[in-house]
């Protein structure tokens, strides 16, 4: 357990965490995450990726905490863009996660937040609690994350396939596909940032491979639907009383039905087959009741979508590399991605030919 002390103003702003006296040890275990008692001051492109004493403040008024000199802090994990802590109270235990800048630039914090309580509503995430202009909170679950081993486990094919059939079927405002959005916003802050990226990839060749492959996409009748944007195993919960519940969806809305299907098998070479794909697809298929499309037909569309989330991962990792100060570690990254973008776009013209025969 950590308890908080407050540093002075002459020494830091933030709060740190320090471990007591009967702690039976420095980190717990929380799906594929080590959680370990830290400082909790983080630093991306510049700015706090912490949680400030001001953030806590903000936090006691928003969830009503008696008294925040007697909560404990502990980091979940700070991922490439953003941070994720548990807050335990009195008053009761909640998710937060701090949003930086890349994220709301992606997704913008007031749809973000209105993507959480639509969401909440619909029984498929945690309950939506409170927010700040760069904080969400959420209703903590017991529970772990699904791993990518779990993926090639087709006992799960079937309860996956129930929670992602439910989503798919919310209601949309709009009909088109967020994913072009980001890239293009992407690009742009790419383009006002001057940022270069790395080796023998320009921008115009970044953004000239946006539209061809946009271009190839609008020539396909590949259907949208509510997606989670994001859908990989980690992102899912499995509830210790057995039920799913989705998790980081700051980037749902209308999107490519195949994308969300790809990017959750599409989680590591080693552990892809297609077999297991068409597993789940088959599930999905008879929960959502589709007599417009063969599970082969899913299979091409999820197939096409890998391209994309190659040429998305390798925009985000090309974009962060000018906000953040781990340069080499994402130009490597800019340059996996984009490896497997060159080596699947073959995928675009060969399936797209087999959609456009359906009859």
């Amino acid at each position: 357990m950590l308890s908080l002390i407050s540093v002075g103003p002459s020494e830091s702003k933030y709060l740190i965490p320090r471990v007591a006296k009967n702690a039976l040890s420095p980190a717990s275990r929380f799906g594929r995450f080590i959680l370990h008692p830290r400082r909790i001051c983080l630093r991306f492109a510049g700015e706090s990726h912490g949680l400030t004493e001001a953030d806590l403040l903000v936090l006691q008024r928003e969830l009503c905490l008696k008294d925040i000199r007697r909560i404990s802090l502990t980091q979940f994990t700070e991922g490439f863009c953003n941070s994720v802590f548990k807050i335990t109270s009195q008053d009761g235990v909640y998710v937060v996660k701090k949003y930086s800048a890349l994220s709301k630039m992606r997704t913008g914090m007031q749809s973000c937040v209105q993507t959480h309580r639509a969401l909440a509503g619909s029984g498929l995430t945690p309950l939506f609690v409170a927010s700040t202009e760069d904080i969400i909170v959420s209703q903590y679950l017991e529970g772990d994350v699904l791993r990518e081993e779990s993926m090639t486990n087709d006992t799960f094919h079937e309860p996956l396939a129930a929670l992602i059939t439910t989503l798919h079927s919310l209601e949309m405002a709009d009909n088109d596909a967020l994913i072009w959005s980001w890239l293009h916003q992407m690009t742009l802050e790419l383009q006002q940032r001057k940022g270069a990226i790395s080796g023998h990839i320009s921008l115009q060749e970044l953004t000239e491979e946006i539209f061809r492959v946009e271009s190839i996409f609008q020539k396909v009748d590949i259907h949208v639907c509510f997606c989670h944007g994001d859908l990989k195993p980690s992102n899912i919960i499995h509830e210790q009383k057995g039920s799913m519940k989705l998790i980081d969806i700051d980037l749902a809305g209308p999107n490519y039905r195949g994308f969300d299907s790809m990017k959750l098998f599409r989680t590591s070479e080693k552990l892809f087959y297609d077999a297991a794909l068409l597993s789940f697809l088959d599930s999905y298929h008879r929960r959502a009741e589709l007599s417009k499309f063969t599970v082969s037909e899913l299979f091409y569309e999820a197939q096409m979508c890998e391209v994309l989330t190659w040429l998305e991962a390798a925009l985000f990792f090309a974009t962060l590399s000018t906000m953040d100060t781990e340069t080499e570690r994402n130009a490597a990254l800019f340059h996996d991605r984009w490896s497997h973008y060159r080596r699947t776009r073959w995928k675009l013209e060969y399936f797209g030919n087999l959609l456009q025969k359906r009859t």
